[in-house]
């Protein structure tokens, strides 16, 4: 949302400083066309969706969960890349992917578990707190 809000006003000087563009953009011949009218706004519209589902995501879990399902999407890409014959074979290419994939997992678990030590931490001095509390009220 920031991206496309903050972008306004360079796009406003964009043409404001060169109207050339503008009306290049008007006179795209296919405005016209319904096909890619519908494609147009399929890709708005996935990306609204896309945009949405890390907002609710976040706002349902925590940022870091949001970033670890982030890693584990962006493994899964670049592994069916490597399926789909969008990489070019190499031992060296093979090794240094999955030298990468193995970092990033580990880093995320430990991003998870330090972020779950913090959880429980929090816990045991909320816990600690009300047992001072009712001791001292006794």
């Amino acid at each position: 949302y920031y991206n496309s809000l903050l972008s306004i006003p360079l796009i406003s000087l964009l043409f404001i400083f060169h109207p050339v563009e503008l009306s290049l953009s008007w006179g795209f011949t296919e405005w016209r066309n319904p096909l890619f009218l519908v494609c147009l706004l399929g890709s708005g519209g996935m990306g609204f969706v896309l945009n949405y589902s890390y907002y609710w995501c976040t706002r349902v879990n925590s940022p870091l969960t949001t970033t670890v399902i982030g890693a584990l999407k962006n493994i899964f890409t670049t592994y069916a890349g490597m399926l789909f014959r969008d990489f070019r074979w190499s031992t060296i290419g093979f090794v240094g992917i999955n030298i990468s994939v193995i970092g990033s997992l580990y880093y995320n678990k430990l991003e998870w578990d330090k972020m779950r030590q913090m959880e429980t931490d929090r816990k045991m001095e909320a816990q600690a707190a009300a047992t001072r509390d009712m001791e001292a009220g006794s």
